[in-house]
């Protein structure tokens, strides 16, 4: 698994529990939260901006997410 950013080139290549493998050419910008814990983690983080969807579990209302 390799996992790197540089500038304006990125590649990111990972292998899911299938084992297939998936390569971002660019650095993810949005994010689903699909586990309330992992919301509340991506908010201390200070990445609410990213965040486009919530389940209706997390305590984080749905005005406070983008999209």
């Amino acid at each position: 698994m390799q996992n790197f950013w540089i500038k304006n080139k990125s590649v990111s290549t990972n292998n899911d529990q299938l084992g297939t493998s998936h390569t971002l050419e660019k650095q993810p910008v949005r994010i689903v939260s699909l586990v309330p814990s992992q919301t509340e983690l991506l908010y201390d983080l200070g990445l609410e901006d990213n965040i486009v969807r919530i389940t209706k579990f997390c305590v984080y209302q749905t005005q406070n997410v983008n999209g």
